[in-house]
């Protein structure tokens, strides 16, 4: 399954400059704009992602005004960023989810059965992804 992107056509913004007959917009800095939009949209999710998170867990205490059920939900996902993935399993724990560049992360718990998320830079290159891809026959 082919990752979905999404991609800024430099092209059609040289033909806009071109067809209006100024040098604006510049095909460079719509790059760069594009580029800073990016980075942001992930910082903006990230954010996102934790204040839900930060959420579930207020309504939960809220809702159940003790503790353990707090306890319970967060005992329920099990989490290894990076090299914390060998960790959990040393510490006879099997993570359910993995996050991080796998060439970090020991074969024993990339093979436990967890999810694996990798991340990759916006060019598309994803370091460690060798390590966890299936090939295609």
């Amino acid at each position: 399954m082919e990752r979905l992107r999404l991609g800024v056509n430099i092209d059609h913004v040289a033909t806009v400059r071109n067809a209006r007959g100024t040098a604006f917009p510049d095909p460079v800095r719509a790059a760069l704009i594009a580029e800073a939009a990016a980075a942001q949209a992930a910082a903006e999710m990230n954010t996102i992602g934790l204040g839900s998170l930060l959420a579930v867990v207020l309504l939960v205490a809220l809702c159940f005004r003790s503790p353990l059920p707090v306890l319970l939900v967060g005992s329920s996902l099990l989490v290894g960023v990076g090299a914390g993935a060998d960790a959990l399993m040393k510490a006879g724990h099997t993570p359910q989810l993995i996050v991080g560049d796998p060439s970090e992360v020991s074969s024993e718990a990339l093979t436990c059965g967890a999810d694996v998320v990798v991340p990759a830079f916006a060019d598309g290159h994803a370091p460690g992804l060798h390590r966890v891809e299936i090939p295609v026959a």
